[in-house]
C-alpha cells in the first residue's frame, strides 16, 4: 500500500518524514511531496483523483501553542 503526504511548510514535511520512518517496515510505503503531481506519478493516480481538500472537512488554517502543565 502506498500513502502519499503533501506538505507545503518544513513542520508538515517533517512529521511526514517521521510518519515514513515509523512505517518502515510496514506494508505500508510512505513518501512525502511538496509537489501534488509527483504525488500522483508515484501514486499511479491521476492528479483529479488528489483534492486540493477532502470533501465534508476544512483545513487547519491556523497552528495554536499547545503546552502541558503539571497543574
Amino acid at each position: 500500500m502506498k500513502s502519499a503526504i503533501l506538505a507545503a511548510d518544513a513542520t508538515a514535511i517533517y512529521y511526514g518524514q517521521l510518519h515514513a520512518l515509523l512505517t518502515q517496515g510496514s506494508p505500508i510505503k510512505v513518501r512525502v511531496f511538496q509537489n501534488r503531481e509527483q504525488a500522483a506519478q508515484w501514486l499511479g493516480v491521476p492528479i483529479e483523483l488528489l483534492a486540493a481538500e477532502p470533501s465534508g472537512e476544512k483545513q487547519i488554517q491556523s497552528r495554536g501553542d499547545f503546552r502541558c502543565s503539571d497543574t
